[in-house]
């Protein structure tokens, strides 16, 4: 067993990273003990599980969500916003690195780079340059693919191109691969030193850890997530309202209640236009929606309006002449100028 250390020399790392990658396992080789519990995120249902297990000066903290996105998130964006938050929160000093879990042999993938980009948005753009790592799990697979050669992880790392060289760069190459299946002690003990080394450089660099502060100050990306992850649901929304209001428009014959449901429509647009406006949160990302709706609100009131004018005039008693030559010019604006001499010849002969 390894030596307990507390307070001020604790370093505290959050794991993160797609389900499958190999979170869990990264976090059981950190402490040095078989702690964190290892399952498929579909085991997990719809409840986050957070794992915080310490060891040899280290407090590792493994939150299941943070890093899935599409059809890998097993919860609603709130819920992964939510279960982040409460991890910062309850690091009392904050976190003195990131470690991003990848898997080595799987490639750069579109998931890979929507993780990274879901982790900058969830914590800062610049989380990743201040305060990330990235741990690739499966090392034992690095070793078969590179016995022959003999390659250095580090000689691996800088031989990589496009968007994960990139990615490597940002990092500034603090880059760390772990087998998490080889019970050689010199080989764990050598992996969880380079890990090390690492932490110890950013916080060289940063001299603090990631807080409350910097968490907050990274909230309108967070905003802006969960608009960009409501975006589809909210598209289906609006056009379905809209195609049941046109449906309604055009019913032949056009039922007694017509009016009301009109009237309980026009409140139903209404009611989802506010919606769109306070989901939005000044993004401009709901803005074309928005328009949509307000277009179909206008064209909605005119025609509860034209329909309340045909009632209005058709209640009119038409037994005075003058009334009716009235609404018959109403109906028909063509109306001659001779013929609306012609009747009142007739009206005043009476």
């Amino acid at each position: 067993m390894m030596a307990e250390v507390q307070g001020e020399d604790m370093r505290t790392l959050l794991l993160v990273g797609r389900s499958g990658n190999g979170k869990s396992s990264v976090g059981n080789s950190i402490i040095g003990e078989k702690k964190f519990e290892i399952r498929s995120k579909h085991q997990f249902g719809e409840q986050l599980k957070k794992q915080v297990f310490t060891n040899a000066g280290v407090k590792v903290v493994d939150c299941t969500g943070i890093g899935d996105t599409g059809s890998d998130m097993v919860c609603n964006v709130h819920s992964v916003l939510q279960s982040a938050r409460e991890v910062v929160e309850n690091c009392v000093r904050g976190f003195d690195a990131l470690i991003f879990v990848m898997k080595y042999g799987v490639r750069f993938t579109k998931q890979e780079k929507d993780a990274v980009q879901m982790v900058k948005s969830i914590f800062g753009e610049n989380v990743f340059r201040d305060w990330g790592i990235l741990v690739f799990s499966c090392g034992d697979q690095f070793d078969l693919d590179t016995k022959d050669d003999d390659i250095k992880f580090e000689v691996w790392c800088k031989e990589q191109t496009g968007d994960v060289k990139r990615l490597f760069e940002e990092v500034d190459y603090r880059c760390v691969v772990f087998d998490n299946k080889s019970y050689v002690t010199f080989k764990q003990r050598k992996q969880r030193e380079e890990l090390m080394g690492c932490v110890e450089k950013i916080q060289e660099d940063k001299r603090r850890c990631y807080s409350v502060s910097d968490f907050e100050r990274a909230m309108r990306s967070r905003e802006i997530l969960v608009v960009q992850y409501e975006l589809e649901s909210l598209k289906s929304e609006t056009d379905t309202l809209i195609r049941e209001m046109n449906q309604s428009l055009n019913l032949t014959p056009v039922p007694n209640d017509h009016d009301v449901h009109l009237e309980n429509m026009l409140q139903e647009l209404l009611r989802h236009g506010q919606k769109l406006e306070e989901m939005d949160r000044n993004t401009g990302m709901l803005e074309s929606l928005q328009t949509q709706v307000q277009a179909q609100v206008t064209m909605l009131q005119g025609k509860i309006i034209m329909r309340k004018t045909k009632t209005e005039e058709a209640s009119v008693p038409t037994t005075d002449p003058v009334q009716e030559l009235i609404l018959g010019m109403k109906r028909e604006p063509g109306t001659t100028v001779k013929r609306t001499l012609s009747f009142l010849v007739t009206y005043f002969r009476q």
